[in-house]
């Protein structure tokens, strides 16, 4: 007897490892072309007859404020970000799910397929990503990692002892930002509708069902790159359930039904200028800058210190430190012949508040009306520019956002009356939190960094402030907290790029 159960684990083992392997890269852009996809909301899905029907089959008797599948697997439903994607006779809804502790290693979705006759059925798919989740194009994001579906059954009459197989195929897209070109491999989403440039990923999951629980459950993993589908990962044995509550597939499953998905996560665009400011921190020179001049030597040194940025055709950077001719006791002359020179690097004196000043604003528009955007195929960016702040209080950059901080910058500028009470307002600002006796900058990072942003919003500044970590590994973007019931205790909200 023994020896027969150990031939059936046998067997069934080596059925697993076929169904686990069983994954590839679909790429048919007639196919592709012709399924459709949208972004609604749950709300606006439950006005469709065709999703209010499939999706109350599955609610509570009782408790019609959670579905079946919500109390059994022990998640919630996020009603905004649904994405439809429609095959032809086949419609599939996918939802983000969230749980009462979050695992911040993976994120889960929960699939609702209606098959051509009207058929629903529902899954959980968790992704697990192998590097953090970051940009591509057409506002989407890039996703590398395993997946690893699981059937829900809300028929809790059907029970079996068999080995079930899934197919999760999630649509792709490689098409940059510009159209066209090949660019960064990301998720689908409701802009990426290029044809050429549409593909899948499938990933097949098997089971064996029995009594209410699986094992030997096989996760799908996706690696990227050059359009392939990747490698099975080894999902290993034991009772483990990813969807965190007890995997009751359907019954039988010979075909192994299909459904079509793309991820769905609560994904926020990085700010607009963080690609630019990452790269900075790429290079070896700028971050030896940045060490040498937040020094004690600098910071409490007789003149400011500085580096021109300089950016060749081929988009090299280079730094070249301002002579000591052209700094001061409270200023730094960047280079005006370069046509490379796009941005600047400079401290300021402990002396000094810790924050840029009017002139370090202004700068800006000096940067765009010098560079001759050569990297940039010779079209105008004010996006481009960047000056960069060390002090004792951290290193910190300045981006415009739009042509308007360049059009309302040469406006203050231009004029007289205008350009003195740009001046004395930041400086005043800044003044209010000087120490009453020695008149030197006593005042906390967040109320610097405040009125800074308010100056610029006061003066209708597209201007963006970002700040480094010390560690200078990352950026975020300061911004004003606008939420009454919070912005008194915490005045700046940080927003990260990575």
């Amino acid at each position: 007897m023994k020896t027969i159960f150990k031939v059936w684990i046998f067997m069934i083992l080596v059925m697993l490892t076929g169904c686990e392997l069983n994954e590839e890269v679909v790429r048919n852009e007639n196919y592709a072309a012709k399924i459709k996809i949208r972004e609604t909301s749950l709300d606006k899905l439950l006005g469709e007859s065709k999703f209010a029907t499939a999706y109350n089959k599955v609610y509570a008797n009782r408790d019609k404020s959670r579905t079946v599948m919500e109390a059994q697997y022990n998640f919630n439903i996020v009603p905004h970000g649904a994405k439809v994607i429609e095959d032809g006779t086949k419609t599939s809804y996918t939802f983000k799910i969230t749980r009462e502790i979050n695992n911040p290693d993976y994120f889960e979705n929960l699939v609702i397929n209606v098959d051509s006759i009207g058929q629903p059925s529902a899954y959980i798919l968790k992704y697990t990503p192998s590097e953090p989740l970051h940009s591509g194009a057409h506002g989407s994001f890039v996703f590398k990692g395993a997946i690893k579906l699981t059937p829900i059954n809300y028929n809790v009459s059907q029970m079996s002892k068999d080995i079930v197989c899934h197919t999760a195929t999630v649509m792709m897209c490689n098409e940059a930002n510009s159209g066209n070109t090949v660019g960064v491999e990301h998720v689908r989403g409701v802009n990426c509708n290029n044809s050429d440039f549409l593909y899948s990923v499938t990933s097949t999951t098997c089971d064996v069902v029995g009594g209410g629980g699986s094992f030997g459950a096989g996760a799908g993993q996706y690696t990227g790159g050059n359009n392939t589908g990747g490698q099975s990962g080894n999902g290993g044995g034991g009772d483990e359930d990813p969807s965190g509550g007890n995997s009751n597939p359907p019954g039988n499953c010979p075909r192994c039904p299909n459904i079509i998905t793309v991820p769905v996560e609560d994904w926020i665009e990085p700010p607009l200028h963080c690609d630019k400011l990452n790269e900075l921190l790429k290079s070896f020179n700028f971050k030896a800058a940045i060490t040498n001049l937040r020094s004690p030597q600098v910071l409490t040194g007789n003149r400011e210190l500085g580096y021109n940025l300089l950016l060749n055709a081929q988009g090299k950077l280079s730094l070249v430190e301002v002579p000591e001719g052209n700094t001061g006791d409270s200023y730094v002359n960047y280079s005006s012949t370069s046509p490379i020179l796009f941005g600047g690097l400079h401290s300021h004196r402990n002396v000094h508040a810790p924050m840029f000043s009017h002139a370090d604003v202004f700068i800006l528009s000096k940067f765009y009306a010098q560079y001759n955007y050569s990297a940039n195929q010779g079209t105008p960016d004010p996006k481009i520019p960047v000056h960069l702040l060390v002090s004792y209080q951290g290193v910190y950059a300045l981006c415009m956002d739009n042509q308007s901080a360049i059009q309302k910058l040469q406006e203050i500028y231009s004029d007289k009356d205008k350009r003195r009470k740009f001046i004395n307002e930041i400086q005043k600002r800044y003044d209010k939190y000087a120490d009453k006796n020695t008149l030197l900058p006593n005042g906390y990072p967040s109320d610097y960094q405040k009125n800074l942003l308010d100056f610029l919003n006061e003066n209708n500044l597209a201007i963006s402030l970002y700040k480094a970590d010390d560690n200078l590994t990352k950026w975020t973007k300061l911004v004003l907290n606008t939420d009454p019931s919070t912005k008194t205790n915490i005045p700046i909200n940080e927003v990260n790029c990575n």
